[in-house]
């Protein structure tokens, strides 16, 4: 999933998709929170489906089965029995730390922090939305809104830049596309990341 390339290149129909949406509503005409305020049945599919990437992401995650086995002491038979808490565990283990990581949407200049709420009890805000647009999207239909969809688009943008099969992917094509980045002594490419969309500062 992850050195084939299957991660990023759903990310980046995903991607396309949400540029798509763009074209009618820019990501510049409303800015940060005023974003809640778009909401229609097109952005609650792709909440909807963005956020089952990441649940897929997260539950083939080897880092996940390691630890997963660790704190319970017995082997992960199936990625079923993973839940989002499960997930939550690589930042307690410090394997990763997702919860100060931000992403700058290149258009605007503004930093997201997808995982800043992903701390003890608490979720990201828009995993909470996907649940609730997924379970029962007539009733939180405004839970899908073009903030949650932007913020959850980055989220998956961020997982693919740090994990480290995805982050070459990524990386590598942005060299054949921009030409070639600096080295450093242990032979690591240096530079940012950008998406369409996004950019990670490494």
């Amino acid at each position: 999933m992850y050195k084939s390339g299957y991660s990023v290149n759903i990310f980046k129909i995903l991607e396309r998709d949400v540029i798509d949406f763009l074209n009618y509503i820019p990501i510049d005409y409303y800015i940060d929170s005023k974003r809640k305020n778009i909401y229609s049945p097109r952005l609650a599919e792709l909440l909807i489906r963005i956020g089952s990437q990441i649940d897929t992401f997260f539950r083939n995650w080897v880092i996940v089965h390691e630890i997963y086995n660790k704190k319970n002491k017995k082997q992960l038979n199936d990625v079923y029995d993973l839940k989002f808490s499960n997930f939550k565990d690589i930042e307690s283990d410090k394997k990763v730390i997702l919860s100060n990581k931000e992403i700058k949407i290149i258009a605007t200049d503004e930093i997201i922090t997808p995982f800043l709420y992903w701390t003890d009890k608490r979720y990201p805000l828009w995993w909470d939305a996907y649940n609730k647009v997924k379970h029962n999207g007539f009733i939180y239909k405004s839970d899908g809104n073009l903030l949650n969809v932007i913020e959850s688009l980055s989220a998956l943008f961020l997982l693919n830049c740090i994990h480290n099969e995805t982050e070459i992917i990524l990386l590598e094509e942005q060299i054949r596309k921009r030409g070639i980045r600096g080295i450093d002594s242990k032979g690591k490419i240096l530079g940012n990341i950008r998406s369409e969309l996004f950019e990670f500062r490494r």
